[in-house]
């Protein structure tokens, strides 16, 4: 039997990446940003405008996956919530979501849309119960769904049926990441960053060493730009990277060394850290631009894991059924009282 999933303000398609290991994608919704990449690596998906979509084209949708805008609630938004216009298009997926009618509804954020945001998603599954479903507000963390970064993310789900989450993967290291992948593409670092790594060498930097305080720690005649700022530090993102332990949470336009090269890593052993498979096609979009596509997406192996969770919700027959609010952030299941 064939499973069919559409996919909602999905940007440059690495959610959808993932959701094709469990289900036929015959067609996303997406406004801009990212269409060219998504339609390079995702021909048989097709793409619509939110204005010119028409549900009624497609019958027996299982599953509706979104991750829109999260910059209402993250510090790169300044956190304005429901005063930031591109909440409009978190609203936009749940009614596009809701005239599809799935079986099971997902949609992915940053956590401080849950805990900042809650009355707001509370409204939204009003809606979903309205119309016969059962909500879960869900936290996760990647590096347990097969992503080898520490992404804590939350989930809106709403769902027929009682809710059936997959197994968790066991944690994936830097250097378990970078096995059998050859350096290519782009360097991960920025050309200010590069030129004073260039003039003090890579001396003192051990693995997991953070560059902003390294600087600052071996920098003895600092000079100051009019703001304040030391120049040629780098930005308290850049760090060496840790080989043995999975990468932290990446972003965007970041700057990142390897474990054990003098060198930063590129965008072949970054693809490696997103879980992206290496021929994915980011066409030219410039060094800072790939990495700040890469770091707005849900990763691919998260997203399987995501689309695992409504295949089996979908043909679930236990009758376990699980509070409102699961936080499964710490690989294992604990129940949140929010």
């Amino acid at each position: 039997m064939t499973y069919k999933a559409v996919g909602i303000h999905v940007f440059a398609g690495l959610f959808t990446e993932g959701v094709k290991e469990h289900f036929e994608v015959p067609a996303v919704i997406n406004d801009g940003y990212g269409d060219d990449i998504h339609i390079a690596n995702h021909p048989e998906a097709k793409l619509f405008k939110s204005a010119e979509f028409n549900p009624g084209e497609f019958n027996n949708i299982d599953f509706v996956y979104s991750q829109p805008p999260c910059a209402p609630w993250s510090v790169s938004g300044n956190k304005k919530g429901l005063d930031d216009p591109r909440i409009s298009m978190t609203s936009d997926a749940v009614k596009i979501g809701l005239s599809l009618k799935p079986r099971f509804f997902a949609l992915e954020s940053v956590v401080p849309a849950f805990t900042k945001g809650r009355a707001y998603y509370d409204k939204l599954g009003d809606l979903w119960r309205e119309c016969g479903y059962n909500v879960t507000h869900m936290l996760i963390n990647g590096i347990y769904s097969g992503t080898p970064q520490i992404r804590h993310r939350y989930l809106f789900i709403a769902h027929q049926g009682n809710l059936d989450f997959p197994d968790f993967t066991k944690p994936k290291t830097v250097n378990e990441s970078f096995i059998d992948i050859k350096p290519g593409g782009y360097e991960i670092c920025g050309p200010g960053v590069k030129k004073t790594l260039d003039e003090f060498g890579y001396k003192g930097i051990s693995q997991g060493t953070n560059l902003f305080k390294w600087f600052t720690r071996i920098n003895k005649n600092p000079q100051y730009k009019p703001n304040g700022h030391m120049l040629g530090r780098p930005a308290r993102s850049s760090i060496r990277l840790n080989g043995l332990k999975p990468a932290p949470v990446f972003f965007g336009d970041y700057s990142w060394l390897h474990p054990t090269e003098d060198r930063p890593i590129t965008m072949n052993e970054l693809k490696a850290l997103c879980g992206l498979r290496q021929d994915y096609n980011l066409l030219d979009e410039g060094r800072a631009a790939s990495q700040v596509l890469l770091g707005k997406s849900v990763m691919p192996k998260t997203g399987a894991w995501i689309a695992q969770m409504a295949l089996g919700t979908i043909n679930n027959k236990t009758n376990i059924i699980y509070p409102e609010v699961i936080d499964l952030r710490n690989g294992e299941f604990e129940p949140l009282m929010i």
